[in-house]
């Protein structure tokens, strides 16, 4: 049986399709936010060709990655495919002169077509002005978790204030130093920055990171793992993980009893503070 002949478009690969009946779905989930499920029908030949169209890709040229965007949902910009299902549209229907080899040929179904299922999902596209700038065609998210650490002090750094008499050596004064973490995750990354990585972990921000001031955020590190795109180039892309501890006195402060307040301290020798500082934005570019 031949091809059928689905509407043709445009877009990268000008992939023709039909939208099934009971397609598009929408839908909206607290945590989340808006979801779509899609059900198209392509040609069997044209399907890989489609989910890639669909998911967008990244393509080398000399060595540069170059991204051609992912289509969206229609009028819903944020919403972008997280999922692709393949099946044939008649499972049962399979082209009867395709000759099987294990291994290297599976049915085709050519007559029927396939039906492709897109599942959608919300996708934060680096519209916060506090966040750092990311490539195109990569994706940024923020999880924040805020804390408090205990921490206990000589009981000469306080008087009572009835008698301005200091409290006991023996008695430690407590205070509650809000704390937090960050977690970014920053996905379909195609030339993670890992000697950029490597260089700053363990100090903190040079300048305003995610709307934290100078200073008080220290960088942790990095989980890395890989991810393919939806072809057989085995070009490989990754999914970055970077931990971010907050102490909102800054990093470089420390009490001082004598004039009860928070400063920041330096070596005796050479007066460099505990944590050196660099700039994160450098963590989210492809720059080494």
């Amino acid at each position: 049986m031949g091809k059928y002949q689905f509407q043709s478009r445009t877009p990268y690969y000008g992939i023709g399709y039909e939208e099934m009946p009971r397609s598009p779905k929408f839908g909206f989930q607290r945590g989340t936010g808006m979801y779509a499920t899609r059900i198209l029908r392509c040609n069997w030949s044209d399907a890989n060709a489609l989910c890639r169209e669909l998911l967008g890709v990244i393509e080398f040229v000399a060595g540069v990655p170059n991204f051609v965007n992912p289509l969206t949902a229609p009028g819903l910009q944020y919403l972008i495919v997280n999922q692709i299902d393949v099946e044939p549209f008649d499972g049962d229907s399979p082209d009867g002169d395709t000759e099987l080899t294990l291994g290297t040929t599976a049915s085709t179904y050519e007559g029927v077509g396939a039906m492709v299922t897109a599942q959608y999902k919300t996708m934060d596209l680096n519209q916060d002005q506090n966040r750092p700038n990311i490539p195109d065609g990569t994706y940024l998210s923020i999880r924040e978790t805020l804390g408090v650490e205990y921490q206990t002090l000589p009981g000469r750094t306080w008087v009572w204030t009835s008698n301005s008499q200091p409290l006991p050596d023996d008695v430690a004064a407590g205070m509650i130093i809000p704390t937090g973490q960050i977690v970014a995750n920053w996905s379909r990354v195609a030339q993670p920055p890992d000697i950029t990585v490597e260089n700053a972990r363990g100090k903190v921000n040079t300048s305003t990171f995610i709307g934290r001031a100078a200073g008080t955020v220290l960088f942790l590190g990095m989980n890395k793992n890989r991810q393919f795109q939806f072809d057989d180039s085995n070009s490989g892309l990754y999914d970055l993980e970077y931990s971010f501890s907050i102490n909102n006195k800054g990093w470089n402060k420390f009490y001082d009893p004598a004039r009860g307040d928070w400063f920041t301290i330096k070596a005796t020798i050479g007066g460099a503070p505990p944590y050196a500082s660099t700039s994160f934005d450098q963590l989210f570019g492809y720059n080494g």
